[in-house]
């Protein structure tokens, strides 16, 4: 069983915490909103700002999660893509790579320079 924490709670990502709650893993999910879906449906929720990737890098370094997993949003994605560039965690992309998988504009710039 791994402990996991889960940065997002918007009910897209409920089925990437189903799977993680079937796979018998302890999971956190941490989100700003307290009224959405899945930060009502789990007792590991924690109410967090992880657009602030110091501030959720201090909160990995208090629960000592095995993953990090981002949710169904840019931005989940890519504080986790920053805060495995300071403490690896297995799975994510570096954050120059996120910034340009999710920005149309530096996507776009970057596939016209690859050809």
């Amino acid at each position: 069983m791994a402990r996991v924490l889960l940065l997002d709670t918007n009910v897209s990502a409920g089925p990437i915490l189903q799977v993680l709650l079937n796979g018998g893993h302890q999971v956190h999910i941490a989100g700003g909103n307290p009224d959405d879906v899945l930060a009502r449906s789990i007792n590991g929720y924690i109410r967090h700002d992880y657009s602030d990737t110091t501030a959720t890098f201090d909160l990995i370094q208090r629960l000592k999660p095995d993953f990090i997993i981002p949710g169904c949003n840019d931005r989940s994605y890519q504080t986790c893509a920053e805060i495995s560039d300071l403490r690896p965690f297995p799975g994510l992309d570096t954050p120059s790579a996120s910034r340009i998988i999710n920005n149309k504009a530096a996507f776009r710039s970057w596939a016209q320079a690859g050809g």
